[in-house]
């Protein structure tokens, strides 16, 4: 299916990416104790972290090293007689490792949330941080209202910044943007997008916030023209927009926003709709090249 294409999805950006950071700085701290450890034990492999963004590699990534440490931990107290190994070995702070695991579940998700929410943008989101702090801090509990204060402030956070990330991954994949992505995700809207030979075709996205629904259509800019080979191109741009359509949705997840497809049409089922050149903030156009139609069926 490659015609008009729709997609739900979830805004989780800002708790992916602080969730994603937060990782990385256990696994380097985790790392550093392996580093420390290496200096008692010349044979000791550490491991190479993963590069990419997802979360789940990360996870398993930073258990194994968890896991690693504490061994080395029992193995240090097994084997060393050394004053000056057992100081090496104390340095690198093992024992700290399991101080989590004694903190209660609201005491640990008071602590991500505040991570998660990060600077505050206003004086009332900065009270909610604050009472966060206290929860932390065992000063008070963290109880339905205050987690759902906490809660609405991450999804106004990540609506105010869904259209950045979205502008960001589409330029990053190469796409010429047309159209004002600084409320999209909030107020909802439409924008438009191509590539270098694409000519008047465009691809449209709209955004619908209150149903979280993503519309994605082919549009070409220019007079209505009803010719079999109008139709005939019409169609095998659609065709080709296919496999960019797949790649964006994936990139749009690595970047925390969740889409995943709800439905779509065959090509030539529903024509490729006219629109104005100026709606687009183009001009003029050129015809799409055979080029461009070629290097986007390479990607299929």
């Amino acid at each position: 299916m490659s015609g008009p294409k729709t997609s739900a999805y979830e805004l989780e950006q800002r708790r992916l990416r602080r969730e994603r950071e937060k990782i990385k700085s256990e696994i380097n701290s985790l790392l550093s104790n392996v580093e420390t450890f290496k200096q008692i034990w010349e044979n000791l492999v550490i491991p190479v972290p993963p590069t990419g963004k997802d979360i789940e590699e990360l996870k398993k990534f930073r258990t194994k090293l968890q896991q690693q440490v504490l061994s080395l931990k029992e193995r240090g107290k097994k084997e060393l007689a050394d004053s000056s190994l057992k100081a090496i070995f104390a340095s690198a702070g093992a024992d700290n490792v399991e101080v989590r695991k004694t903190e209660s579940p609201a005491v640990q998700d008071a602590r991500e949330l505040v991570f998660a929410i990060g600077t505050a943008r206003t004086q009332e989101d900065e009270a909610v941080v604050t009472m966060l702090a206290d929860v932390a801090m065992g000063h008070r509990i963290l109880d339905d209202s205050l987690r759902g204060m906490a809660n609405a402030i991450l999804e106004r956070y990540d609506q105010d910044d869904a259209g950045g990330i979205a502008r960001e991954v589409l330029q990053e994949m190469g796409y010429t943007l047309e159209g004002e992505f600084s409320t999209l995700f909030v107020e909802g809207g439409m924008v438009h997008f191509q590539k270098d030979g694409w000519g008047d075709y465009f691809v449209r996205m709209r955004v619908n916030p209150d149903e979280q629904f993503l519309n994605f259509n082919v549009v070409r800019a220019g007079e209505p023209d009803s010719t079999r080979e109008r139709a005939t191109r019409d169609q095998e741009m659609e065709k080709n927009w296919c496999g960019e359509y797949t790649a964006l949705l994936q990139h749009l997840r690595d970047s925390g926003i969740a889409c995943g497809p709800l439905r779509a049409t065959e090509p030539g089922v529903i024509s490729v709709q006219t629109v104005p050149p100026e709606t687009l903030g183009k001009t003029t156009s050129t015809p799409i090249t055979r080029t461009a139609l070629k290097t986007m069926e390479r990607r299929l």
